[in-house]
């Protein structure tokens, strides 16, 4: 007799573009009843603009998360998952207390919680009384988790989730949006560059405009690097905005228009910078992954990126796609620009075709199947 799957539930403070093509996806691959929750409509900080009429996306609490008292975003779950009563939940973090008022749930009722995680230990310092009490928390509350990559899955081994309970493969996007739109972008250049303001060659910044993006060091590096006569050629663009902005705009004044501030742009617009870029650069003091880092590589870019970004154990190979560089170090950063810029188009074209072959392993479907594989393990006896 076939075994029913257990229903699942997916939940995150609220859904965004990344997450909704993989729930479509999700909804897709999984063999039982999948429930999407999120904790509030939107954050402050976040200006997606997104379309989820399709997919029947449950909120605890209707509203900005930001300005709704926690008690109340924890009643309103509470209730929800009442209602819904899955088998297993999917939970984005334990930060939040909205997170870990699910994970109680789940261990109230007796049902299973995914740990869902890209965090990293170095992404900031670490106490060691705050990990123990970290680890006596998630060791009781998750059995399984799915992470980002090998650096991840260290990190949340060493909060108690034995090693063959953890799955890869969490941050992917829509491949094919970026490979798609860059295409486009490549084929309609002249246009989509007059339109767009891009000058004829640049590197690309994609991101927000805070202090753990480094940005000031990128900047730095930049016009020491432009003394070689490549990187003199090339100017870059920084997408995105932030509370950085002001001094980062007074920080590029001597570059004059050589930095362009593109602003932030929904994700239906990112391809064609993508497209018509020559890099991604992603110097980051800290960061868990960096999704710009896949959206690049779907769009056939080299990557340089900082040793502390997620991602770069499993997506930036040098020689092969892209640079590492140290975040601390602007002269190692101005070295990796130079060494790009010096490349012919050509050598840039082969590292773009590598990007788009190592990537096509974290896809929206190898996130599906991973997801499925691990919440399906928990109903096994």
């Amino acid at each position: 007799m076939a075994t029913i799957a257990p229903s699942l539930a997916l939940l995150h403070h609220h859904f965004g573009p990344y997450h909704l093509a993989r729930a479509r996806e999700l909804r897709r691959v999984y063999p039982g009843k999948v429930h999407l929750l999120q904790l509030a409509n939107t954050e402050v900080a976040r200006a997606w603009r997104i379309d989820e009429t399709d997919l029947g996306i449950e909120t605890a609490v209707p509203g900005i998360l930001d300005q709704i008292p926690p008690a109340e975003v924890e009643a309103g779950l509470e209730r929800l998952l009442e209602r819904l009563s899955p088998d297993v939940i999917a939970v984005a973090g334990y930060a939040d207390r909205g997170m870990r008022q699910a994970a109680k749930w789940a261990r109230r009722r007796g049902r299973t919680s995914i740990l869902l995680s890209d965090s990293q230990a170095r992404d900031l310092p670490r106490k060691r009384w705050r990990e123990w009490l970290k680890r006596q928390w998630v060791s009781r509350h998750y059995s399984r988790a799915f992470v980002a990559g090998a650096s991840a899955a260290s990190y949340v081994e060493s909060l108690g989730i034995a090693s063959h309970r953890i799955w890869r493969g969490y941050d992917v996007v829509d491949n094919a949006h970026f490979a798609a739109g860059a295409a486009q972008a490549r084929r309609d250049e002249a246009a989509l560059r007059k339109e767009l303001k891009l000058p004829a060659r640049f590197f690309l910044f994609v991101g927000r405009f805070a202090p753990e993006k480094n940005l000031p060091r990128l900047l730095a590096a930049f016009r020491s690097a432009s003394a070689d006569a490549a990187v003199a050629g090339r100017s870059l663009v920084l997408v995105g905005g932030g509370p950085e902005e002001a001094a980062l705009r007074a920080v590029a004044a001597p570059l004059g228009d050589r930095v362009h501030f593109a602003g932030f742009q929904q994700l239906e617009r990112l391809p064609a910078y993508y497209g018509l870029a020559e890099a991604l650069l992603l110097p980051s003091l800290s960061e868990p992954w960096g999704l710009v880092v896949n959206e690049a590589m779907a769009a056939g870019l080299p990557v340089v990126a900082s040793s502390q970004c997620g991602c770069v154990m499993e997506l930036v190979l040098p020689g092969l796609n892209g640079v590492v560089v140290d975040a601390h170090d602007q002269q190692d950063i101005a070295s990796a620009l130079i060494a790009v810029a010096s490349r012919d188009d050509g050598d840039r074209s082969r590292w773009g075709e590598a990007s788009r072959r190592l990537i096509d392993n974290y896809s929206l479907e190898t996130w599906a199947r991973a997801l499925t594989d691990c919440a399906l393990s928990a109903a096994a006896p």
